[in-house]
């Protein structure tokens, strides 16, 4: 059992460590860190129950051991699968946030996009009343029409 509560130990200091290191860590916007943020939380709450359970295992009598170290290793792992699920569900999230505003050539909240949308020559039809060429206009459609300002 010694042994059993030190690996808990070291397993929980591993673990708080990544989750406290991930969280303390300045906010970039990459999406890879953006999921691991969300995964903290759980690796600290794993981090905190394996203690715990190390604690139990190396100062309790054999029998509450045994059931300490059971307890502890079960709800570390169904604590960080359900952080790593929500993670994952963070992520597909995140990815079909960029997809929508991918496919629709616009920043989000409908706004234009300006400098990052492509710009497509704008050509001027009969009516316009621009001259015999236009400036370049976002191509996501949220310039002036025919391409005059």
């Amino acid at each position: 059992m010694l042994i059993m509560g030190v690996v808990c130990l070291v397993a929980a200091v591993v673990s708080l460590v990544f989750g406290v290191r991930t969280m303390v860590r300045p906010l970039t916007g990459d999406p890879e860190q953006l999921v691991l943020r969300a995964v903290a939380p759980a690796q600290i709450a794993v981090g905190v129950i394996l203690a715990v359970g190390g604690v139990l295992v190396l100062v309790g009598p054999p029998t509450v051991a045994l059931l300490a170290l059971v307890i502890s290793i079960t709800g570390a792992l169904g604590t960080l699968a359900a952080g790593a699920w929500l993670g994952a569900r963070y992520a597909a999230r995140l990815s079909a946030q960029a997809a929508a505003a991918a496919d629709s050539g616009c920043c989000g909240g409908g706004g234009c996009c300006g400098d990052s949308a492509p710009v497509e020559e704008a050509g001027c039809g009969a009516g316009c009343g621009c001259g015999e060429s236009a400036p370049p206009e976002p191509a996501s459609g949220c310039g002036g029409g025919c391409g005059c300002s």
